[in-house]
């Protein structure tokens, strides 16, 4: 999937909502609203199954007025299981 996709990195500032709509139209997206404080957003190829690794997965995490959006291992890689999402290290 090289090259049809932009690289996001661990400290980048993005447009969450801009990236969302992009993606929505290369990619299937699972929203996950785990709680009122984290919500996990998962992108991969049509036809993947949530236990392929081959998922990107932000969790966006929100703290008192603070709002945070971390990359499963810190890169926006399609190499992470969707089921796999609440034990991810995110940053």
């Amino acid at each position: 999937m090289a090259g049809d996709h932009r690289l996001i990195r661990s400290g980048d500032t993005i447009d969450v909502e801009q990236v969302l709509a992009e993606d929505a139209f290369k990619y299937i997206v699972y929203i996950d609203e785990a709680s009122s404080t984290i919500t996990y957003y998962g992108f991969a190829s049509p036809g993947t199954d949530t236990s392929n690794a081959k998922w990107r997965i932000i969790k966006k995490l929100v703290n008192g007025t603070v709002t945070s959006f971390l990359l499963a291992d810190g890169n926006s890689e399609f190499d992470n299981i969707w089921d796999n999402r609440p034990g991810l290290n995110y940053s």
